[in-house]
């Protein structure tokens, strides 16, 4: 019996001249023995409820789109996920693919299926909301879940968080008490982030040497109030570096981490809009879902 695999399509990720139209995808995994549906969305919420409604009818689901696309297919399989994922990057930033090593070809695609080269991973949780990439707050978050799609395929990720900061007032520090590892401290901070993968927003990487998809632990990266917005490349560059002195630049490995604001604080996760808070509960659920990858070293278990 051929295996069955349903492609979850956002047909508006990504720009246009480089997105893999889901039924031309479809149509070429079918000629290799597998039973391929496409549903495409047409809002946001709707790849939750795609795959929640039909996950237990195949033996893959395939996320076409973007890391925002991948976050809501893995919410809407959560918190049993009894089907393995694939994700196809159509989008901007892509965090996912880069982190995973999938290449965007649908030749790899199709050869990783053949080859049942699927591996466990771990997916973060903020305040009940599953997320694969990352959740941040501060510098760069407003910028993003305020800007249009079509802005941001367009100019890149980059761009234009860069674009709206005129001088340093545009960014404000956020006072965080941060409890973790079973210690806490305090502090203001421009930015925050609890990642799950190698690349953030297409800005900075982490270290492949001192990191794992699949060891249960997140990575936070918090970086210190600014005086003058001339040292925006400075900082940028001490994170493109992985230059954290922490003071400035702050790295810190764990598995759960509490914040805890003065007042509500945007945060995105996975690219989205992921609300307000006062209080941020982030959880790493250790190898909770199976996802198509190339055997590499990113996960510690092979």
């Amino acid at each position: 019996m051929n295996k069955k695999i349903l492609i979850i399509s956002n047909p508006c990720s990504g720009k246009n001249n480089k997105r893999v139209k889901a039924q031309s995808l479809a149509s070429q995994i079918s000629a290799f023995d597998f039973d391929v549906d496409v549903i495409e969305t047409t809002g946001k919420g709707d790849a939750i409820k795609i795959a929640r409604e039909h996950h237990s009818n195949y033996d893959y689901i395939l996320s076409c789109g973007g890391d925002g696309t991948l976050n809501e297919v893995i919410n809407g399989v959560m918190p049993q996920p009894d089907v393995s994922l694939i994700y196809f990057p159509n989008g901007t930033t892509n965090d996912s693919a880069k982190t995973l090593g999938i290449d965007g070809s649908v030749s790899q695609i199709i050869s990783l299926i053949k080859r049942k080269s699927f591996h466990p991973a771990d997916v973060g949780n903020i305040n009940g909301r599953n997320f694969f990439c990352a959740s941040s707050f501060g510098f760069g978050a407003k910028a993003s879940y305020s800007t249009k799609q079509s802005i941001k395929n367009e100019i890149g990720h980059l761009a234009y968080i860069l674009s709206g900061i005129k001088n340093v007032s545009d960014i404000k520090p956020i006072h965080m008490k941060i409890e973790c590892s079973g210690t806490s401290f305090e502090g203001d901070y421009i930015f925050g982030a609890v990642v799950n993968t190698i690349s953030v927003g297409g800005i900075f990487h982490l270290d492949e040497k001192d990191f794992w998809l699949d060891d249960g632990l997140f990575e936070i990266i918090l970086v210190s109030s600014i005086d003058r917005v001339t040292q925006i490349p400075t900082m940028i560059r001490r994170l493109q570096k992985q230059d954290y002195d922490g003071k400035r630049v702050i790295l810190i490995k764990t598995d759960k981490v509490k914040f805890t604001s003065d007042k509500p604080i945007g945060w995105l996760v996975d690219g989205e809009y992921g609300g307000e808070f006062t209080e941020a509960i982030v959880e790493n659920q250790s190898r909770v879902i199976s996802i198509c990858s190339p055997a590499h070293s990113l996960f510690g278990s092979i």
